[in-house]
């Protein structure tokens, strides 16, 4: 897993293979995307531009991951880290992120992750 940056503003970063080239290779996947204007740090700093999108396979491992924010290289780190252990969205939304930091917008990735696989009766 190599990521990538470019600095741009917002920063724009990503990690593994994009949609097309997964397609493209005939590879099945499901596609999150999480806008980060509800980030109470983006808030509290008035840069609520962005949002963070992955692409995930079975098990809801990662397989790429595109981020365009502010701290954009810092905040694919995490999904770096998740692809290259073979961890699952379900294992980030297992984790304790610190209130009021950039970071828990990859635990409402997780949490997005498991609301999709909730049964009909489990998400009432």
């Amino acid at each position: 897993m190599i990521p990538r940056l470019i600095y741009t503003d917002p920063k724009l970063a990503s990690v593994g293979r994009s949609a097309e080239e997964r397609a493209a290779a005939h590879s099945s996947f499901e596609t999150l995307t999480v806008d980060i204007q509800d980030n109470v740090r983006t808030i509290c700093q008035s840069d609520q531009r962005g949002f963070a999108r992955v692409h995930y396979g079975e098990g809801g491992r990662p397989l790429g991951a595109t981020i365009v924010a502010t701290e954009a290289g810092e905040l694919l780190s995490g999904l770096t880290l998740a692809m290259t252990h073979n961890l699952s969205l379900g294992d980030i939304a297992d984790t304790i992120f610190p209130y009021l930091s950039r970071s828990e917008l990859l635990k409402r990735l997780g949490d997005s992750y498991n609301r999709r696989r909730r049964t009909p009766t489990a998400a009432i």
